[in-house]
């Protein structure tokens, strides 16, 4: 008889113990979403540090995060909802998304490829000064001497 409250006893202390975690691990994500979010009311402050007496935004903020967070939203739908409602400045960091990764690896990329063709240039540039010029056909008596007659007659003027 004794089995049943000691198992019963066990159960409940492992239900408290899970869902004290749970309010901790909603107490954690609020925190750490509250770091990662910008007060839109032009302070400049991290959303969760925001101390500006008075602030219009900061509180209705927090009370969004908290209701999102209490509502099963994972942390990345939090800060697109946030983006969306708020725009892109309530966000401490934008989020990565395919065009900020374009945007991000596209001009090192196109900076590195300029300078390989650039070098390539160069050496090729450099590989053909060394090459003799090829000349025409040879020049038969009569044009050497038309040449000649052009060459004198021009240097009179």
């Amino acid at each position: 008889m004794s089995r049943p409250p000691a198992l019963l006893g066990l159960l409940l202390a492992l239900a408290l113990l899970v869902g004290g975690t749970g309010a901790s691990d909603l107490a954690g994500r609020y925190g750490a979403l509250s770091h990662q979010t910008m007060c839109t009311c032009g302070c400049a402050q991290i959303l969760g540090e925001c101390n500006h007496v008075g602030c219009p935004n900061s509180t209705r903020m927090l009370r969004t995060l908290h209701t999102d967070l209490a509502g099963g939203m994972s942390d990345h739908a939090v800060l697109v909802a946030f983006a969306q409602e708020y725009g892109p400045t309530a966000l401490a960091s934008p989020l990565l998304t395919r065009f900020n990764e374009t945007a991000w690896v596209v001009p090192p990329a196109v900076l590195i490829l300029g300078l390989l063709l650039a070098v390539a240039l160069l050496r090729r540039w450099r590989d053909n000064a060394g090459v003799p010029v090829e000349r025409g056909p040879a020049l038969t008596g009569a044009q050497t001497a038309a040449l000649a007659r052009v060459r004198r007659d021009t240097e009179e003027l």
